[in-house]
């Protein structure tokens, strides 16, 4: 029985590492836009008095009137996911090879 698989070549593993590059970069600046927008947020929220320590129904309520701090989070989210695919991804790849040389070097000294 002969594989389905292709094998994995050098260029599909440098796209992976270029895209988690990518992912990487992209998670690092939508971390800072939620970051500041978060900042600026609790900076409103503290003017007026109200911490999460000091009345969290207040700023869970206030919080939900800030669409952009969700969509800042959603943003970041989501390019956790694909550091985290990409990742796994290379991960697995290096495993795969691993395993195959180490298979490839008991067959030779049988």
């Amino acid at each position: 029985m002969t594989s389905a698989i292709a094998p994995i070549t050098r260029d599909y593993v440098e796209y992976l590492q270029d895209k988690l590059i990518q992912a990487e970069r992209a998670l690092l600046h939508m971390s800072q836009n939620y970051d500041a927008a978060k900042a600026h947020f609790d900076d409103l929220c503290l003017r007026q008095g109200i911490t999460p320590e000091a009345d969290m129904i207040s700023y869970q309520d206030r919080k939900k009137l800030h669409p952009e701090l969700a969509f800042w989070n959603s943003k970041v989210e989501h390019f956790q996911r694909e550091v985290a695919a990409y990742g796994a991804a290379l991960t697995g790849i290096e495993a795969a090879g691993r395993m195959l040389a180490r298979s490839r070097g008991a067959g030779s000294q049988a």
